[in-house]
């Protein structure tokens, strides 16, 4: 007998086994196809290519397990608020929900080993072909380049241990006392409020790499949300444009050129004409080589708007995906504001009572799985999509100071380890923020209880409600995530303010990239060209 009484189907185990192992292809391909697309193929490192690969797999992999942590708990009730009959021993309910939570254990014990060491261990172990070469060293042997990441990786291992420390000292809020006031607002978390040490330590070590990344949201997913779409809806100034663009600037330079010859064969030409000849020359010569790959460029295929089409139906649907989690995070700020329960739980709403589209969308889609799931996707490739998308705009910065540019096929191998770190950053934000995207169904996903309530007469009037914080004890099941997010958010409230805080100013870069992109020139079509400065960095290479 494979299947004992009250145990889960197999039909449960294959929707969510199956998800998860097909999440695991494509978010494999996904990242190492991102990783060989945007690295310099010069100098290329398979080894650090690896391992950028399975940092990024590793952390978007969290992202798209949560609807599946979502069916898992929806699939427990009908849709009458009954139990199914192999859900109906707590048992077989809290089986689940401790496999469930393992998974999550294991998974952020792997992002950590990433942004603590395999990802600084990397970037001090990559090094330019031919650098040593140039100042005057022999080159370095692979142990020997070994030795010296390892060494500095030290430093990011003792701040991780500094972290644990933390989690393992720091006095955390106890639960409220029983029967108390603060006991019933907290009734449908207080039984889960006690948790072992290790559990602080990585809902510590979570929080504090997620405020990093909530920096990088606000500063490249706030912006990105409003130029992404906009630039997919105006489209390119087609390399067409451009080419007459460069003649007429050609012309222009070639007739001030002319004219300067001119001046030096009939009178004397002075030291600083000389110079301002030979400068408009430089400049001729450059726009010359730009003439000639457009020229190559008018050519082929890929410029010719075939791919027109698709942005525009990609750009609508980032824009209404954008504007959807635009409204729910503000409603959901101004629902916290109005009715959670204070600052000093960490703005916790155990009940929202504003409405939320994203919420309503995924929870009325969850009664086709697996189009919540699909939905739920867009939302992410969305958010991931604009922090991309800014961040190839303006570079990998630090305090607004430009340290890489991203280009496809041309971004150095130290520029893609920092992309993928701040990537990493911005998704461990993302898993904190979309408990305020989607409060009801990240929590609860498509679950309903009973309620019966006694009329004047006797009669008992019974209610099918979709669950809520105020469901009664054991009627209602919390997914693992937003529980290991709301009861650290009790515990440690200071983390769950500054998310709350960090939230406005999300939404502020929104609307101050929407202004922007109003205004923005159109960026040019095969912006892949290569540049000057491209042009200087293959010399070095060769």
């Amino acid at each position: 007998m494979l299947f004992m009484e009250n145990a889960a189907p197999p039909s449960f185990f294959a929707a969510k086994w199956i998800p998860i192992i097909i999440s695991l292809l494509v978010v494999s391909a996904v990242s190492w196809l991102y990783v060989l697309y945007y690295q310099r193929s010069t100098g290329r490192s398979w080894l650090v290519s690896a391992m950028v690969a399975f940092s990024l797999s590793v952390t978007l992999l969290i992202l798209v397990i949560i609807p599946v942590d979502v069916y898992a708990i929806s699939s427990m009730k009908h849709k009458d608020g009954t139990f199914e009959p192999w859900a109906s021993r707590n048992a077989t309910r809290e089986h689940i929900e401790n496999t469930i939570m393992t998974g999550y254990y294991v998974l952020y014990t792997l992002v950590f080993f990433v942004v603590f060491f395999l990802l600084p261990f990397a970037y001090f172990f990559y090094r330019e072909p031919k650098a040593n070469e140039e100042r005057g060293r022999p080159e370095l042997t692979a142990r020997q380049r070994a030795r010296t990441a390892v060494k500095y990786s030290m430093l990011f291992v003792v701040l991780f241990f500094v972290l644990v420390a933390l989690g393992l000292l720091v006095p955390f809020a106890p639960p409220p006392p029983v029967n108390s006031t603060a006991w019933h607002k907290f009734e449908f978390l207080v039984e889960e409020l006690e948790t072992e040490s290790g559990e602080d330590v990585i809902s510590i070590l979570l929080y504090s790499l997620s405020l990093v990344g909530m920096c990088a949201v606000v500063g490249y997913t706030g912006l990105g949300l409003s130029l992404w779409p906009i630039r997919l809806l105006r489209g390119q100034e087609s390399v067409q444009e451009q080419r007459e663009d460069v003649r007429q600037e050609r012309r222009r330079l070639q007739l001030q050129i002319n004219t300067l010859r001119d001046q030096a064969n009939y009178s004397t030409f002075p030291s600083w004409q000389v110079d301002r000849l030979n400068s408009l020359e430089r400049e001729e010569a450059v726009l010359g080589r730009r003439e000639t790959e457009l020229n190559e460029a008018v050519g082929n295929w890929m410029n010719s708007g075939f791919f027109r089409p698709f942005e525009v139906v990609l750009g609508i649907t980032v824009l209404v995906t954008g504007a959807v989690t635009f409204t729910a995070l503000l409603l959901s700020n101004i629902d916290k504001a109005l009715h959670s329960l204070g600052m000093k739980t960490g703005y916790i709403l155990p009940e929202r009572q504003l409405p939320n589209p994203m919420d309503w969308l995924l929870s009325e889609s969850d009664r086709l799985y697996p189009l919540d799931y699909i939905l739920y996707l867009v939302l992410i490739f969305t958010l991931v999509g604009a922090t991309v998308s800014c961040i190839q705009d303006i570079g990998v910065r630090v305090f607004a100071v430009k340290l890489y540019s991203i280009r496809p096929g041309r971004t150095p191998a130290h520029g893609l380890i920092l992309l993928v770190l701040s990537l990493v950053y911005v998704l461990l934000a993302l898993n904190v923020l979309l408990l305020s995207i989607a409060p009801q169904y990240t929590m609860y996903g498509d679950q309903h209880y009973i309620k019966d309530e006694v009329q004047p007469d006797g009669s008992v009037k019974r209610e099918v409600l979709p669950c809520t914080a105020s469901a009664p004890a054991g009627e209602c099941v919390l997914s693992r995530m937003a529980l290991l997010l709301l009861r650290f958010s009790y515990k440690a409230w200071i983390f769950g303010a500054v998310f709350y805080w960090a939230t406005w100013l999300f939404l502020l870069s929104v609307v101050m990239g929407f202004f922007i992109a109003l205004y923005r020139r159109r960026p040019r079509q095969g912006a892949g060209l290569p540049t000057e400065e491209d042009r200087l960095l293959d010399n070095v290479d060769a």
